[in-house]
């Protein structure tokens, strides 16, 4: 049994406005966050009360179905906070629409058990599916679940079917999975991205997706569940992006005060040079990722769209998209160390918030989709095919 629809959808500028009162909060929790390990759930429940996990979540079961503009946004403004939330945020909060491709029996089953589910996922580290009546039973272990210790369900990703070569998305209960301590790491320590591991679960037919399956009971119509992505597209680099505009107001919040016998710091010109570049640096990159959201939503929701608009660079190619997301995470990540070099001693100290910010950036940009060498080939290679198919 599905939520009731919201009676009405608030205007996108008012959930940014949530999100950014939600920032003093985020900020002061930083420090608790990162030692934990996983996001408190304070911190979940504030984002909840704030409707910010509704924004990309079906109506049909309680949220609003805004667009992944509007969600990277909210992204963003969360992770200039605390770099760990925005990357949680940006994970389960996605969720909520990548799960409507399994159909709407699954939905009726998650939310209709708890409104406020939220799902991690992972990519499978071993493991396969066995098919048996009514599904499959399910051995293995996923990789890196961020936000899993904040979430009901898990997804993972690309499961062999045995004496078969099809793999599959599936997704279980979290309470069936063994979550493993295995996040030990410099950056975003408190995304809690640990290992984990499920040994002989049945998953039946209906929470396991594949391309081209239809979906299980009802499908949901609408942009959001059209885009071709897994997750939410760009939500991981609106996340670096986030940190990273976070940590320049911190820079030069704390530069303004600092001195070189008795010379103000600020005052140099080299140092307001890597503050007047970091920042056109992240504004390009804001920038970019609007636009960027903006076609994507128009295009996949068949609205007309206005080409003086939009960037016609790479046109629709997901190579060139690829290189675009990486761009961002590289903007974002050049323009906090360009500023870390100049941050001064103190910053070497780990209860430092920019410093924080630096090692969460530094972190987020090995992602795979953030790897800037990959994404420069997909859209080099893009461009290249797009010249050779006109010149045919």
């Amino acid at each position: 049994m599905s939520s009731a629809a919201p009676a009405s959808v608030p205007a996108p500028a008012e959930l940014i406005a949530a999100a950014h009162e939600l920032v003093p909060a985020l900020r002061a929790a930083a420090a608790q966050t990162e030692r934990a390990g996983c996001v408190p759930d304070a911190t979940i429940d504030a984002l909840h009360r704030a409707r910010l996990f509704d924004i990309v979540k079906p109506r049909r079961y309680g949220g609003f179905e805004l667009g992944w503009d509007v969600f990277c946004e909210a992204v963003t403004v969360i992770a200039s906070g605390c770099g760990s939330t925005g990357w949680v945020f940006a994970v389960v909060g996605g969720h909520a629409a990548v799960a409507a491709r399994f159909g709407t029996d699954f939905l009726d089953e998650m939310w209709g058990e708890n409104p406020r589910a939220l799902m991690s996922s992972c990519r499978r580290g071993s493991g396969e599916l066995v098919a048996v009546e009514g599904g499959f039973r399910a051995t293995g272990s996923g990789l890196f679940s961020s936000g899993c210790l904040n979430a009901d369900w898990v997804i993972v990703e690309d499961m062999p079917v045995r004496r078969s070569a099809q793999t599959v998305t599936m997704v279980i209960p979290r309470r069936d999975v063994t979550v493993l301590d295995t996040w030990h790491v410099v950056g975003l320590c408190g995304t809690g991205s640990n290992d984990l591991t499920f040994e002989d679960l049945f998953v039946p037919a209906h929470r396991v997706w594949f391309p081209g399956k239809a979906p299980s009971g009802e499908a949901l119509s609408g942009a959001l569940f059209r885009t071709p992505h897994l997750g939410g597209p760009y939500a991981l680099q609106a996340v670096l992006l986030g940190i990273a505009l976070g940590a320049l107001q911190q820079f030069v919040a704390f530069t303004s005060k600092r001195t070189r016998r008795t010379i103000a710091v600020s005052a140099t010109e080299s140092m307001q040079m890597r503050v007047g570049e970091s920042a056109a640096e992240l504004d390009a990159a804001r920038t970019l990722l609007r636009v960027k959201l903006r076609e994507l939503m128009a295009t996949w929701g068949g609205a007309v769209r206005d080409d003086d608009e939009l960037l016609p660079i790479g046109g629709q190619d997901s190579g060139y998209d690829h290189l675009l997301m990486t761009f961002i995470a590289q903007s974002s990540y050049a323009a906090v160390n360009r500023l870390m070099l100049a941050a001064g001693a103190t910053q070497m100290k780990l209860s430092e918030p920019f410093q924080r910010a630096f090692r969460d950036v530094l972190a987020g940009i090995q992602q795979p989709s953030n790897d800037w060498d990959r994404g420069r080939i997909d859209g080099g290679r893009a461009l290249f095919a797009a010249a050779a198919g006109r010149h045919a």
